[in-house]
This record gives C-alpha cells, structure tokens and sequence, in this order.
C-alpha cells in the first residue's frame, strides 16, 4: 500500500525530470512530514486531502485524472493559517532543513 509521502513524491516524478529540483521537492516533501503541524496524516481524512494538500504546498499540479477511479479530483485551494512556517507554497526546504540533510548524508557516508 502506498503511503502519503509515495504518492506525492510520485506526483512530482510524473511533473519533474531534473534530478536536483526533483531532489529539492524529495527534501521539501520530507520537511513538512516530519515538521508541519497542518496534521497532513490525520487518520480521519481520506488520502486524497492530504495528498492535494502537500501538492500544493510543493507547487505541483498533478494529473488527478490518474487517480480518477479511487474518486478524486482536485478541489478548493487550502489555505495555511499565517503562523505556519509553510504558509507560503515552496519547492525548496528550507536552508536549515537542507543543510541539515547534507550533514545527515555525509555522516551516513562516513559510517
């Protein structure tokens, strides 16, 4: 079964075929994950609201016609309260967010 995070990462190899900006989306997608407190994943919502969500945070227009026959379709726009360190749509994480990633990367390579 596809979790949320798959679906959307997925979106985005669909919309993107540069390796460093599908990268930037990968880290970006990861960053509300694990930090947004929108409750992307609340057990209550069907996968198609959260999924809409992130999209349009990550600025990616999906074919939803691919997902025609789970029932979804594209709908009003979602709209972040202000105090949200993601009340602006992004394709990038933030630089502390990335930076940390590197560093993450180059200990797991050191290991």
């Amino acid at each position: 079964m596809k979790t949320l995070r798959d679906v959307v990462f997925e979106a985005a190899e669909y919309e993107i075929h540069d390796r460093e900006a599908l990268h930037d989306i990968k880290l970006a997608l990861d960053e509300r994950l694990e930090n947004d407190t929108a409750d992307f994943g609340l057990p209550d919502l069907p996968l198609e609201e959260p999924v809409r969500r992130l999209c349009e945070d990550l600025q990616l227009q999906p074919d939803w016609s691919r997902w025609a026959g789970d029932g979804w379709a594209p709908a009003g726009a979602f709209v972040r309260s202000e105090p949200s360190l993601f009340a602006s749509p992004s394709r990038k994480p933030s630089a502390a967010y990335a930076a940390a990633a590197r560093m993450q990367g180059r200990r797991r390579s050191l290991e």
